[in-house]
């Protein structure tokens, strides 16, 4: 083909930046995972016991280490949970004399983290929630308009054909012009370039796509002449003919018999 099958890409450039994001958001959630793992394997798991309520989501503690008692805070704790009847979402409301499992410096009890994986699984389910938007996006868009099967033989989408049929067929300074009626492609003279009417029809040449990878002719008046303003004669009609022909051709679709 002459010139290449244009078509929107917007699904595809959306459905790859959902991808891309998603990949950031799994790496990242994969990321904080192995660190909190690396983490627990270097430090001392815990007990602490919640000696004030400063807010949902902070917390004083009190634990102890080899028989020292030690005081802390700890804060981003999770504010609600999807334990709830139905899988509903509701708030944790924590109170004095609950434990919290903590992991603490052997070499120094203070520096303690809770190493939850609570935030990698929030981040590694956004990940995979944008991932496959992101691929189920382009695998719809490009199914619409990569080529269908027919038993052996491959053609492009009707709607693909049609749609490109214009911007690869009608070029600048050019004497004639394709346009779509329906399922049919319809070439016709550009009056603008100075093509003296011999026929009374404006549409010289037609086909029609059918469901299938094939296509019929619709009409066909290849033997007139046209005469350009330079009065030079030339078979216009046959060069529309074999544009649309080569064109469908390269599209994968076939003239019915």
């Amino acid at each position: 083909m002459s010139k290449k099958l244009t078509g929107d890409k917007f699904p595809i450039v959306v459905g790859s930046v959902f991808i891309i994001v998603g990949i950031i958001l799994a790496i990242f959630a994969m990321g904080v995972y192995i660190s909190n793992e690396n983490y627990k394997n270097k430090t001392v798991k815990t007990e602490s016991i919640i000696s004030n309520v400063r807010s949902l989501e902070c917390v004083d503690v009190t634990f102890v280490v080899n028989g020292t008692e030690y005081e802390g805070t700890i804060d981003h704790l999770e504010v609600y949970s999807t334990g709830g009847r139905g899988g509903k979402s509701k708030y944790i409301h924590r109170k004095v004399g609950q434990k919290i499992i903590i992991y603490c410096n052997p070499d120094n009890p203070s520096e303690f983290r809770r190493c939850s994986n609570f935030l990698p699984f929030v981040f590694g389910v956004m990940g995979l929630g944008f991932i496959l938007i992101g691929v189920v996006a382009r695998k719809v868009f490009l199914n619409s308009n990569m080529p269908s099967k027919d038993g052996k033989n491959k053609f492009y989408a009707k709607k693909k054909v049609l749609k490109d049929a214009t911007s690869v067929l009608n070029k600048p300074n050019q004497s004639w012009y394709v346009t779509i009626k329906g399922n049919s492609i319809v070439a016709g003279w550009n009056w603008k370039m100075g093509i003296k009417r011999m026929e009374e029809d404006e549409f010289v040449y037609s086909v029609t796509l059918k469901d299938d990878g094939r296509w019929k002719e619709d009409s066909d008046k290849t033997g007139k002449k046209i005469k350009h303003s330079g009065e030079k004669e030339i078979e216009d009609i046959v060069e529309i003919k074999q544009a649309v022909r080569y064109y469908l051709r390269d599209c994968g679709w076939r003239k019915m018999q």
